[in-house]
């Protein structure tokens, strides 16, 4: 039976992904740009918020404050050692420490763990997300302020925090409100695997910077991640959500953001690209088939 919804969790994960290259590949990249915003500003708002408001407030309590922190230590932990690595190539750092801790594990979240798998997702994101813009400018200007900024206009923050008032305050949604939200974020994560897709089927080429940036995001952060829970006792859903986020490749926010503070643009969407096709096509099928059996 376990082995069957993995079957099905892999199926719904590839049909969109390969869907998505397929049309990247025959018609174009045109319009993957668009679909990405309205992934980013209006999907993924509303598909953490009913998934978190659908939760109990003592479960929340204690979710968000494990993961949310697990994200930041290891977002701190990973950029220390990658600015020893890529030290020569400063635009390469923020790869290591900057994951895709949404887009890709949303989808599998919500097959798995249902609702419950994308609370827990969204309180890494919170975490990751929010050190991630912090860390970043200060690795190329040394000031905060853009960091700030960019955190203001996150808009999965906003679903989170609206989600967290909501429950602490004791204020109800009516069932025609709250249904309507979860058929709609739903939406996000066939879409999104799509729009990943598209972007993937641009050629690239492998270097050594690749092979480095794999080996951390693919062997040494799930290393630091069983450490991290293991001193915290971590188990159940959490530990299982912690390890699949320790195993993203780098977010699409860096190519934004390396074009932003005037960094190798080109260098970094190379990196960015191999590593998520190596986590797509190797990491995520090891992860369904063999860690995620055992924790």
């Amino acid at each position: 039976m376990i082995k069957d919804n993995l079957i099905s969790v892999f199926i719904s994960f590839y049909i969109p992904l390969i869907s998505g290259y397929v049309y990247g590949k025959m018609i174009g990249r045109e319009g993957s740009k668009y679909l990405s915003k309205i992934i980013l500003n209006i999907l993924f708002p509303i598909l953490l918020f009913s998934s978190i408001y659908s939760r109990s407030r003592y479960s929340i309590i204690s979710s968000m404050f494990i993961l949310t922190f697990i994200a930041i230590v290891m977002v701190i932990v990973l950029a220390i050692i990658a600015k020893i690595v890529f030290r020569e190539n400063k635009e390469l750092i923020p790869l290591a420490f900057y994951p895709n801790s949404g887009y890709i594990p949303i989808p599998i979240a919500l097959n798995i763990w249902s609702i419950e798998g994308v609370a827990l997702v969204g309180f890494y994101v919170m975490g990751s997300n929010s050190a991630s813009n912090l860390i970043y400018p200060i690795i190329f200007s040394g000031k905060l302020k853009s960091g700030l900024r960019r955190l203001l206009f996150f808009p999965p923050l906003y679903g989170i925090v609206c989600a967290l008032i909501l429950i602490f305050t004791n204020f109800m949604l009516p069932e025609y409100i709250l249904t309507p939200l979860k058929d709609m974020g739903k939406t996000a994560a066939p879409l999104a695997l799509i729009v990943l897709g598209i972007d993937a089927s641009k050629s690239f080429k492998i270097n050594i910077h690749t092979i480095k940036l794999i080996v951390l995001r693919s062997v040494l952060s799930p290393f630091l991640m069983v450490i991290l829970t293991s001193l915290l006792n971590i188990s159940g859903t959490s530990l299982q959500i912690a390890f699949l986020e320790s195993l993203m490749p780098p977010a699409v926010s860096n190519i934004i953001l390396a074009n932003e503070f005037g960094t190798d643009t080109e260098k970094v969407a190379n990196n960015v690209v191999l590593s998520t096709l190596f986590c797509t096509f190797i990491v995520i099928p090891l992860f369904l088939f063999l860690i995620l059996p055992m924790l």
